[in-house]
This record gives C-alpha cells, structure tokens and sequence, in this order.
C-alpha cells in the first residue's frame, strides 16, 4: 500500500496533475498528529507571540547571493519540529523572496504540486531563466506561476543574443509564446498550451514559421486573468531592446503604458509599462497604480 502511496504521488508530481490525490493525501503531514512539548521554553510562549517572532524572523529585505548562507540558516527553523513548522510554514512562506535558478529547465508544475495547497502563500518569487529555455509547451514555464497570488513575480532573462533579424524574431516567439501560454480566448476557460496536444501542435508550426500568431486580444485576456499582483519580466539592456521590440512586432501594445478596463465593471484595472531602469529593460503587468509610484 505504501509502495502504491509513493507511486501515485510520484506520477501526479511528475504529471503537475492531482488525479491520485485521494491516494496519498490522507498519508501527508496533519497538524491534528502533533503532541505538545512542554519542555520547550519557545512553545511555552502564547501562539500570539510566536506568530509574531516568525514574521519578524521572515520579514527582511531578499538577500544576494552572498547573503545564501544566511536565507538557509533561516529557513532551517522549519525542520525544528513538526509543530514549529506548522506554525511557522505560513508566514515564512508569505515573507521569504524565493530566487529559482538552475542551468536547466525549470519544474515548475511539480514544484508547486509538491507544495499543495501552501502554493497559494508564496507571495515573492524571482526567476533568472534564459530566454532559450523559455518554453510556453511545458509545466517549466515560468509564466504558469503568474496564477499563483503572488505580491511580486520578477522572470529575468539576462542577457539576450540577437545578432541577426533572425535571431530578433525568433527571441520575439520565444518571448511571447511562453507569456501568452494559453490557448486563444476562444471559451471561457483557455487551457494551457501543454495541456492541449492540438493547440501545442497549432503554436509550434506557428513558432517555427515566424507567423504572426499573436493578438492584443490574447495578450489582454492572459494580463486580466493574472492572480499575481504584479509581474516584471527583465531582460540585460540593449540597443535592441528585444521585450519591447516582441510585443511591438505583435503588435500588442501601441504605448510604452497601456491601462486596461473591466469591460464588466466589476474587476481591478490592469496596466502594462515598457520601459528601462538602471541595466535592465522591463516590461511590467499588474493591477493598477503600479507599486512603484505608491507613495509618489
């Protein structure tokens, strides 16, 4: 039966899926197990308090990679105990600026599946990714964490090699198919290209032709649908300056701001800013006013 546990919690990981989680889930970590410690000075603290000594432990500026070591040391208080880590899990998600980086392709979909329902308080997350592993076909696509309700999401790409118009249109595909994932608008509910065999197949002949795929109407309908707050994609600057240039050759956008409206009246006002800061260009998405002109 364990064996049987292990296998569907594999296969739904790998999958990005919850078909088997009826399977395993009533075998994961539970808060009701958990025993007191009275020895401990620490849990002899009313939970009022703790809860105020993880915010202030987990509330402090992202660190670089010099400060690794430390961000570490502070997420170890997690593997303390199991009712340490119930009670702290929250707040250290909520207050910790994730950095994910790897040479290879990013698993998003089976990071988040691991996390299960505790995805939903990530609240600061930045992706370094180059442009070449920018795959809108795969769960490894950086722009699926744009449905979590995050308070930040920054994907860099660094730098971008654009020699030729070749290399300029394909890093313009590149780009723009993996931030619009989802299929066309064409239902009230578009599914994500890699969850489409079809609408997969139906992009990459579009890709590989340099087509002109790609609709403001899309691009709208992918900014709306946002859960997170705000979304910064960057790039190293250049004189090419290749995320505007993407969404200009697709005609995406008109001005370097676009303030988008509920049609229905009901929802937040969206907004889009194309502009540089400091070496980067960036392309901004979120709810209305930016974050960066609060207080100005």
């Amino acid at each position: 039966m364990q064996a049987l546990t292990r296998l569907a919690f594999q296969v739904d990981k790998r999958l990005g899926t919850e078909t088997f989680a009826s399977l395993y889930r009533k075998h994961t970590f539970r808060p009701d197990t958990i025993s007191a410690q009275q020895q401990s000075r620490f849990l002899s603290f009313p939970p009022e308090i703790r809860l105020i000594i993880y915010k202030f432990v987990f509330s402090h500026p992202p660190c670089s990679s010099n400060h690794l070591h430390r961000r570490t040391n502070t997420l170890s208080l997690l593997s303390t105990c199991r009712q340490i880590h119930d009670e702290a899990i929250t707040p250290a998600l909520n207050n910790t600026h994730f950095h994910l980086q790897h040479p290879h392709i990013l698993t998003f979909q089976s990071t988040l599946q691991s996390l299960g329902p505790l995805k939903n308080q990530l609240r600061h997350v930045h992706v370094s990714i180059p442009l070449q592993r920018l795959n809108a076909y795969t769960a490894a696509n950086p722009f699926i964490l744009t449905q979590l309700p995050l308070q930040d999401l920054v994907i860099d790409l660094g730098k971008i090699e654009a020699r030729t118009w070749v290399d300029e249109n394909t890093a313009y595909h590149y780009f723009v198919s993996a931030m619009l994932y989802r299929a066309a608008p064409a239902s009230a509910c578009p599914v994500a290209l890699h969850e489409s065999l079809f609408q997969r197949a139906k992009r990459r002949v579009a890709v590989l032709l340099l087509a002109d795929w790609a609709s403001a109407e899309q691009f709208y309908d992918s900014v709306g649908s946002m859960v997170c707050r705000e979304v910064v994609v960057q790039a190293d600057r250049d004189e090419k300056d290749v995320l505007w240039s993407a969404l200009r050759h697709f005609r995406l956008v008109e001005d370097c701001m676009t303030l988008l409206e509920d049609e229905e009246g009901e929802g937040e006002m969206m907004y889009v800013i194309c502009g540089d800061e400091g070496e980067k260009s960036f392309v901004e998405m979120g709810v209305w006013p930016p974050r960066r002109w609060e207080g100005g």
